[in-house]
């Protein structure tokens, strides 16, 4: 009792979940404690979650939530760590990545992984996460605004280029944001060792272009480039 009076559940009534007069058990209840839980928790993107790969794999509520007297929320702070419990390396890459920087350093808008992959309904394809995650977020001129690099403004000249609209055998073959610039791994612009440093560049541009990195490797332009000539141009420059 005391352990159901201090979680999340303290003002739900015992039969809500065992019912009245059908007691059930704590194991039989168990057997489908999913389709128990959404019999009150009918939000639309929890009632999606069977329609999720979580569902497939059988994560259920309690894999992630505990279950029974102990149901909890999960904090934003604690949303990496759990996920990391099943995607080890997404999270220790995530834990480098300049997100979660500003997230430790008190940014209350820094995303998570449920920021763009969402929670109950999740959402894998690149496509879909970068609009609904990627471009929702840097589309905002109140979290990002102004003129300059970064800026929504800046972001929003993506939509217009070629990266965006290329396609190749009648198909969708975009370059989205995280085959420039990562996923889990993103850097602040200004970090050397991100994919869109300087330094970087000619290797980001080259997993699409390899032929062409190759040949300006040759060039007086890339002979230059390699030596730290600040002023020798790359792929940005021009293109």
């Amino acid at each position: 009792a005391k352990k159901i009076e201090a979680n999340i559940h303290a003002k739900v009534k015992c039969y809500d979940c065992h019912t009245k007069h059908a007691v059930k058990l704590a194991k039989e209840f168990a057997k489908d404690q999913v389709k128990a839980c959404l019999n009150c928790h009918k939000n639309k993107t929890l009632q999606h979650y069977s329609e999720g790969v979580h569902a497939k794999n059988n994560i259920t509520c309690e894999s992630c939530h505990d279950g029974g007297h102990n149901v909890k929320m999960i904090s934003k702070q604690e949303v990496s760590v759990l996920c990391g419990r099943c995607h080890g390396d997404h999270e220790k890459n995530f834990k480098n990545s300049i997100h979660q920087t500003v997230m430790r350093a008190g940014n209350k808008i820094a995303p998570t992984c449920t920021d763009c992959h969402g929670s109950h309904t999740t959402v894998s394809g690149k496509i879909s996460v970068e609009s609904k995650a990627c471009l929702e977020c840097h589309l905002d001129e109140k979290k990002f605004p102004g003129e300059n690099q970064g800026s929504a403004r800046f972001v929003a000249h993506y939509r217009t280029s070629i990266h965006a609209s290329v396609e190749k055998e009648g198909l969708l073959e975009a370059a989205g944001c995280v085959d420039c610039h990562g996923d889990h791994t993103i850097q602040n612009l200004d970090n050397p060792k991100a994919s869109t440093s300087r330094a970087k560049l000619m290797e980001t541009c080259g997993k699409c272009h390899r032929d062409i990195v190759v040949n300006f490797k040759k060039s007086k332009h890339g002979q230059e480039l390699a030596k730290g000539n600040e002023k020798a141009p790359t792929c940005t420059d021009c293109h």
